[in-house]
């Protein structure tokens, strides 16, 4: 039993010792460019976050005599810490002698290779995450050598070490009305060689300015190596009523004013949603009743309340033999308060006499008679009656009131109440 151990720690140590991998990082908060790390989310965040494209390579540092020649081949060479200086880039070595079968399958496609898919192999995704491309050793042992690895790569990734792209981000936005502003983003992606200027402008659609928004324009820079998002707000103006059309837009645009980046979405739509409800309003007179004196001209109210959404009119009439007032008309979002008058309140034919206190009051025919008393006040409508002898001289006032179901039409009022 002895002498089985002594001969198996030296195939052991052997096994170990021969491929002398560099050291991976697993603490997912140090992720760094041009270092290895085992943190495969990790890294591609961070590959998003600094515009870096990402190497995923998958190996068997146990069992992968291939994987140790490209270690050798490769990573040993001095050529390979001169080639990430000049092209960084985000480092992922996924070890399956380390991951259990399940953890292995349950990589993303294709970093996970398969029992029958010879290792090492390598695969190489833009900053956004988007697979560009893979290889692996038996496709040619010449791209797992220098300068062949770097090479291959560099066929994959060599766009996004140039000066990038920089544009809107998205195409389009909506927004409500009453948001406040709307907020513009502007990106650059794929490079970040070199400081880049660009200019942005607000342009009119169905929505304009000082109406519908605040014009906008400025300058947008970005640093050598500065891949971070830029952004600018656009001030919205809220008329606080409905409007049509209810879906309004504007555009955004930018333009290169310095740099040799290129130029990626040049125009943004944005819509402003109506965020006011549906409302045309209710029309009606602003009191329940109103009085005049004889011999003056009525004027009169009617309001349009609750909403004010499209053009609206009425006709206000009155009894026969008086004058006015006819059609009254708002237009769309128009609130205010309409008058109209009553003429033709006669003082001479509409007027009781007043002889004495036990005289006869005279009332034209087309009056219908009323006794009056000190504490009441009579509505008088239109008749034919004899007039009678009141116990007291009062004074004549026309009323008037809209009764309740009858539209907009001014009729006189038939019932008595109380005088205060």
């Amino acid at each position: 039993m002895f002498k089985r151990l002594i001969v198996l720690v030296p195939v052991l140590a052997l096994a170990v010792s021969v491929f002398a991998y560099p050291s991976v990082d697993t603490n997912p908060n140090n992720v760094q460019p041009n270092r290895w790390t085992s943190q495969l989310g990790a890294a591609r965040a961070r590959a998003g976050q600094l515009g870096l494209p990402m190497l995923v390579m998958c190996i068997d540092t146990v069992t992968c005599g291939n994987c140790g020649n490209w270690d050798s081949w490769v990573l040993k060479n001095a050529a390979w810490p001169a080639f990430l200086a000049q092209y960084p880039m985000m480092l992922v070595m996924l070890d399956r002698s380390s991951l259990s079968s399940t953890s292995w399958n349950t990589l993303p496609s294709p970093i996970a290779a398969s029992a029958g898919r010879p290792l090492p192999t390598a695969v190489q995704r833009a900053p956004s995450g988007q697979k560009l491309g893979q290889f692996n050793y038996g496709m040619g042992n010449g791209y797992f050598r220098t300068p062949g690895f770097m090479n291959k790569i560099l066929s994959y990734t060599l766009p996004y070490y140039g000066p990038g792209t920089i544009g809107l981000s998205p195409t389009a936005q909506s927004v409500a009305e009453d948001a406040g502003e709307v907020t513009v983003t502007v990106t650059r992606t794929d490079g970040s060689a070199g400081a880049q200027s660009f200019s942005y402008a607000t342009v009119d659609d169905t929505a304009k300015a000082g109406t519908d928004y605040t014009a906008t324009s400025g300058t947008l820079t970005w640093g050598d190596k500065d891949t971070s998002a830029k952004s600018f707000t656009v001030p919205l103006i809220n008329n606080g009523r409905w409007t049509a059309p209810t879906q309004r837009v504007f555009t955004v645009t930018i333009a290169r004013v310095a740099g040799d980046a290129e130029l990626g979405t040049a125009e943004q739509t944005v819509t402003i949603y109506e965020a006011e409800p549906y409302l045309p309003g209710t029309i009606g007179f602003s009191a329940d009743f109103a009085q005049v004196p004889e011999g003056s001209v009525y004027t009169g109210t009617v309001s349009r309340t609750g909403g004010a959404v499209g053009a609206a009119g009425v006709t206000v009439t009155a009894p026969e033999g008086y004058t006015g007032p006819g059609l009254l008309e708002w237009g769309d979002g128009d609130s205010a308060d309409k008058l109209f008058t009553v003429s033709g309140i006669d003082t001479t034919r509409n007027t009781m006499r007043a002889l004495s206190r036990w005289n006869w009051r005279w009332i034209p025919a087309k009056w219908h008679w009323a006794r009056m008393r000190r504490r009441y006040r009579c509505w008088i409508s239109l008749s034919a009656r004899p007039l009678r002898r009141m116990s007291r001289a009062v004074r004549f006032t026309s009323i008037w009131r809209r009764p309740a179901g009858s539209g907009f039409t001014m009729t006189p009022l038939t019932p008595c109440a109380p005088s205060r």
